[in-house]
């Protein structure tokens, strides 16, 4: 594509921006009043407040209506929040590519919808915005878009027809005993650290993962009466999601010891989020066309996201893809032999660790992706008869790494 530099220069604006801001699921205050006051100062209709920190901003008029969705929150830590999953990135991104649009850097016909959603972390933002009627306040859109960051080359895009995250659920395990001093206890182990024993080490991998776990009593000489173990539970499909829970289940029937109670909550779930085949197959080709590497998913990704939940209220095909942080575009050999195995790449830090960080190539990347994916639908060549992905693009099909949204 040509340079985009007003685009280019407003998302890295928005992005420094966003970045010195993190805010927690639910609390987007200030980046929500950043994107609203970059979006207005490039002239977009802006509606805020929409699923509580949600911001829509619209440019253009007319058919096609392509929406695009990026989120605001940031990932909540132990420190507060960080951006460690690169919703910034994703956001200001989308605000650059608005810019280019509107400074005329790249071609294009219709309306475009910005969507800045809330809550994603917590799996809560896309249903929000549903509430709060967004489906009444945009025309309805042709087809709805979304990227999400991932530990690969800055220039790779990787999606797939149908699942493409997957369905998860957050379990919240609470245990209460009544504690009391050590040297009273008598010889035998204390009753709550035997529980908590048996339900970290019972979950294993085909269940799901341990996240957090915090065995301490009020004192260092004081025998705790409480703990509290988090699990997630992945899967590809809500069926085998189901079956992972049962598993769960049974892990905590054999845990019990007396004196020990135990309760269950799930905290948090995404459902599984879907590609349009048509729209995936549109989308892949333009990608491909216009010089992007597009690798062709095998499977789902272990992921999860609530993107689906705006889709399926809009009535609208959905295309999610995913593509790279890293500041090269080529992928070293562990990172190949790793992602054949079936485990993400080493080399570059990925999506919630403390060491995930985006690179300058990536910002840039993600803008060019969206204006690319933009001119699939508007570009008067465009066309919906494209059935299946086939021939040469079958060549490119390779496993990607896992990222979140959240999940990604």
């Amino acid at each position: 594509m040509k340079p985009v530099p007003r685009g280019l220069n407003v998302a890295r604006e928005a992005f420094t921006r966003l970045h010195a801001c993190p805010e927690p699921a639910g609390h987007e205050t200030v980046s929500s009043a950043v994107v609203a006051d970059l979006c207005q100062g490039i002239g977009a209709t802006v509606t805020t407040g929409v699923g509580g920190h949600g911001v829509i901003a619209r440019i253009g008029s007319g058919e096609p209506v392509v929406a695009f969705r990026a989120e605001l929150d940031a990932l909540a830590t132990s420190n507060g929040a960080e951006h460690l999953c690169g919703h910034d990135l994703h956001a200001a991104a989308l605000v650059g590519a608005l810019a280019a649009l509107q400074a005329g850097e790249a071609p294009w016909t219709g309306t475009v919808l910005a969507i800045f959603q809330p809550a994603e972390e917590t799996g809560t933002g896309a249903a929000a915005m549903v509430a709060s009627g967004i489906d009444r306040l945009v025309p309805t859109p042709t087809v709805l878009l979304a990227q999400h960051s991932s530990p690969l080359p800055y220039d790779v895009v990787a999606f797939r027809p149908g699942p493409v995250t997957s369905w998860s659920e957050t379990a919240s395990i609470e245990l209460t005993a009544p504690g009391g001093h050590p040297g009273l206890a008598g010889s035998e182990r204390h009753a709550l650290t035997v529980a908590f024993s048996r339900l970290v080490y019972g979950v294993a991998p085909t269940i799901g993962q341990v996240t957090q776990a915090r065995l301490g009593g009020a004192a260092w000489n004081a025998l705790p009466n409480s703990a509290a173990v988090t699990v997630d539970l992945r899967a590809p499909d809500e069926a085998s999601l189901s079956a992972r829970r049962q598993a769960l289940g049974r892990v905590l029937d054999q845990v019990g010891v007396d004196g020990v109670e135990l309760s269950r909550a799930a905290t948090r779930a995404f459902a599984g989020v879907s590609n349009d085949p048509d729209a995936a197959a549109l989308l892949y080709r333009t990608f491909a066309q216009r010089g992007r590497t597009a690798v062709l998913m095998p499977g789902p990704s272990g992921t999860s996201d609530d993107v689906g939940g705006l889709a399926a209220a809009f009535s609208a095909p959905l295309v999610y893809w995913f593509w790279g942080t890293s500041g090269s575009s080529q992928m070293p050999a562990s990172d190949h032999a790793a992602l054949a195995a079936g485990r993400a790449p080493v080399t570059v830090p990925a999506n919630h660790s403390p060491l995930f960080s985006a690179s300058a190539r990536s910002l840039e990347s993600g803008l060019l992706n969206l204006l690319i994916a933009l001119s699939a639908w508007s570009s008067p060549r465009s066309t919906w008869s494209e059935r299946q992905i086939e021939g040469p693009a079958r060549a490119r099909s390779s496993p990607v790494p896992t990222t979140e949204g959240e999940r990604l």
